[in-house]
């Protein structure tokens, strides 16, 4: 692509793509592009913030909430950055698929790192609870982006001010950190700590989980875990499994785990338990039974309909599923 604008890229379908990790091949063309073309890293960067800004189609009650703490949050900005605003906005504008949720929320984003957050001498920490059948973008001040996916519990500084970023994380999220040498960036969960510089990963830490995982696209990440330290390359998954207490790294398909930051839910001898805190997630559905369930259930769950998944697992069970308003009942069959 020749001189690309944030226009430009957010109307590129396989830029897209890329941005929301939908096609594997897409994502190997733009980051063979970007190591191409490093002069362009800014301004792709920018354009991946819109993409994801415009991905969540939000509620009429979200829509409100968001919109007064936004309007609250610009409102407190220092009046020297007002012409930025305007600039900024005409920009926005200027893009055909531009929503107004997005180009309000680009703005706030923008003004986060073109003010370096100059008074920072009051720090607050902003707890992100996503609800079930949910995902959540999050744009953080260091212009980290985190895609946090269902049932997930989220806390971050409002600015990075130590010389370390540090988060914390109890779910599940697709993470894009931005590189910065001089301040580590650590995810602080029950169970462990991940270092990273700058890299893209999914990571799974459940408090109410079996199992936490951390899955590397690219970069280098550094786990540390019970006083043991292990670095993960591109391909490689760190998996921690609670029952067992026991550690071991894998290789994964790297194009299926690109999906599961889009909603593609893996099953691998799963436990009834398990199987329903999965769904859940997804489906926001409650669980009933009056009988203990023995199942080992393996399988991929991505679009299908909450009704297609039950009937999957009636037909592959010895037990029956149905839906009755909001709660899955399970019977003996």
């Amino acid at each position: 692509m020749l001189d690309p604008t944030v226009e430009k890229l957010i109307s590129d379908h396989s830029f897209v793509n890329y941005c929301l990790s939908k096609s594997a091949e897409d994502s190997t063309f733009w980051d063979r592009w970007l190591e191409q073309n490093p002069e362009h890293r800014e301004v792709t960067d920018k354009a991946r913030q819109m993409v994801l800004l415009l991905v969540d189609q939000p509620t009429e009650d979200e829509f409100q909430i968001e919109r007064t703490r936004l309007l609250n949050h610009i409102t407190a900005f220092n009046e020297q950055h007002k012409p930025r605003v305007r600039r900024l906005w005409k920009a926005a504008v200027a893009a055909a698929t531009i929503l107004l949720v997005g180009a309000i929320s680009y703005q706030v984003w923008m003004h986060r790192q073109d003010s370096q957050l100059a008074n920072t001498s009051n720090i607050d920490w902003v707890a992100q609870h996503v609800p079930d059948k949910k995902m959540m973008h999050v744009a953080l001040a260091d212009g980290t982006t985190v895609k946090l996916f269902p049932g997930s519990n989220f806390s971050y500084p409002a600015a990075f001010q130590d010389s370390i970023r540090e988060v914390k994380l109890d779910g599940g999220g697709f993470f894009e950190v931005k590189h910065n040498a001089e301040k580590p960036f650590i995810i602080h969960t029950d169970e462990l700590a991940v270092r990273v510089m700058g890299t893209s990963f999914n990571m799974q830490a459940y408090a109410t989980d079996n199992q936490t995982k951390v899955a590397l696209f690219n970069g280098k990440v550094l786990i540390e875990h019970q006083g043991k330290q292990q670095t993960l390359s591109p391909g490689q998954a760190f998996v921690w499994d609670k029952k067992s207490q026991s550690a071991q790294v894998e290789s994964f398909d790297v194009a299926q785990e690109r999906q599961v930051s889009n909603g593609l839910v893996v099953f691998e001898h799963a436990s009834y338990e398990e199987v329903a805190r999965q769904l859940t997630r997804k489906y926001g559905v409650k669980w009933q039974s009056d009988i203990a369930v023995q199942i080992q259930f393996s399988g991929t769950i991505h679009q299908e309909s909450l009704e297609d998944v039950l009937n999957h697992l009636t037909y592959t069970t010895d037990y029956r599923f149905t839906l009755q308003q909001d709660t899955v009942r399970v019977q003996q069959n």
